[in-house]
């Protein structure tokens, strides 16, 4: 594995190879890192001077040394894809140093409900741990205990597939089963690290509706502060004010500080 920095720290843009490089140097490249390198960078997301949001992951992927010399590119984030029916696929490579990972489901509404499992994980590379999965083929989800109306927890069906997330190159995949139609559902997959510790940045959140058989997922929301407005400053990487105005700025990485919260954008004309 290789690391551009951790979740939520790294270079946005895809750092430049100082001198440039050759057809030559990816291939070799290539031959070093091709087969069973993952490349993991931040999860950020940024804007650029139009507005448009973009994931720094698509940055590396269609950079032409970045995206190319590496088996995988990674952001740690979790992929969230409708099967049909009533049920949904969550995906992720195994993360470094996991112990292991805690998947809780949540149904929003009137009666807030959820369903928390475990998957046991191993090893610097953080695959699944088998040998310590009671139920290979799947995992139960539990019940919340029942309250004084007599209503139990959220009941749906996890199923983990077998033989799932014991390679660093290999998605952990997990299918949900048993979800209401027309409902909110939340998803949070956390992964714990160093003892009993769940890792902060690593912890991911997806929203998703079944309605009409088709799935519909929650938006990463990125805020944004206008140009020119009173109170508004920027910065480049370095910290820097560089003024107020984003038309008057050459391209670059730069934050924007509207005095109540900061954004990340990237100029590029």
């Amino acid at each position: 594995m290789f690391s551009m920095g951790d979740p939520q720290n790294g270079p946005i843009v895809p750092p430049e190879i100082v001198g440039g490089y050759t057809e030559e140097d990816i291939d070799k490249m290539k031959v070093q890192f091709g087969e069973n390198t993952v490349l993991y960078v931040p999860d950020s997301v940024a804007e650029d001077i139009y507005g448009d949001k973009f994931r720094c992951i698509d940055l590396y992927k269609e950079d032409p040394l970045w995206g190319s010399v590496f088996s995988l590119v990674t952001d740690r984030t979790m992929d969230t894809a409708f099967l049909g029916g009533d049920a949904v696929l969550l995906e992720w490579l195994p993360l470094e140093n996991a112990e292991k990972y805690l998947l809780t489901i949540r149904e929003e509404g009137g009666e807030v409900r959820d369903t928390t499992v475990t998957i046991a994980a191993r090893g610097e590379k953080g695959v699944v741990d088998w040998e310590r999965t009671d139920l290979p083929q799947y995992l139960a989800a539990r019940r919340t205990p029942e309250d004084d109306d007599g209503d139990g927890g959220l009941v749906i069906v996890i199923v983990i597939k077998s033989g799932s997330g014991n390679t660093h190159k290999s998605n952990v995949s997990v299918k949900v089963e048993g979800l209401k139609a027309n409902t909110d559902y939340t998803v949070t997959r956390e992964v714990v690290r160093n003892g009993g510790i769940a890792d902060g940045p690593l912890t991911k959140q997806a929203s998703f509706r079944i309605e009409g058989g088709q799935m519909t997922t929650g938006c990463i929301q990125a805020n944004t502060a206008a140009a020119g407005v009173s109170g508004t400053r920027i910065y480049d990487i370095l910290g820097r004010t560089v003024g107020d105005r984003v038309e008057t700025l050459p391209d670059g990485l730069y934050i924007v500080d509207d005095g109540t919260q900061r954004t990340t954008i990237l100029i590029r004309r």
